[in-house]
Order: C-alpha cells, then structure tokens, then sequence
C-alpha cells in the first residue's frame, strides 16, 4: 500500500512536532508525577532512647579515629579491639 505524499508529510510533521516537545512533556510528565505522589516516609522521632544509641556510638568512633590517625601501621590486636567495641556498642 502506497500512501500519497501528502500523508506522509503530515506524518512527519506530527512526528517533528512530538521530537520538539518531548524535552518539555518529559518535564511535564515528572512535575505531573512528583505532585500526584504520596510519600509514605515517616520521621524517627527524637527521644531519650535515640540520644542513647547516638551516644553509644562516641567512644567506639574516637578510638576508631584514633586508630586512623596514628602514623605506624595498626595491629590486628588493637583492630579486633577497635571492631570489638563497635559491636558492643551496637
């Protein structure tokens, strides 16, 4: 089936006209979406329990500085000590 020239044309014209606009519908489409989306995120609430387990973390993460800071290479003795008081604080 042959198409005459004419619908070609507007074929391909239609087909410009989507190219030039698709950065635009893509936009619109993501701005469509973002607005319509309902976020089931949910905050953790800060309580006593929470500042405990951030302060658990303080001296594991001193001594892990520490170990990281020093010059000389560290030993696996002062490496099992330092991951062990990572796990305990855990």
């Amino acid at each position: 089936m042959n198409l005459p020239r004419i619908v070609l044309m507007l074929v391909k014209r239609a087909a410009y006209y989507v190219m030039a606009a698709g950065p635009i519908l893509l936009l619109g489409l993501i701005a469509i979406n973002s607005r319509t989306s309902t976020s089931t995120w949910q905050f953790v609430e800060y309580t006593p329990e929470t500042d405990q387990h951030l302060k658990a973390y303080i001296y594991p993460l001193a001594k892990a500085e520490h170990l990281e800071a020093d010059e000389r290479p560290a030993g696996d003795d002062e490496t099992l000590k330092t991951i062990a008081t990572w796990l305990a604080a855990y």
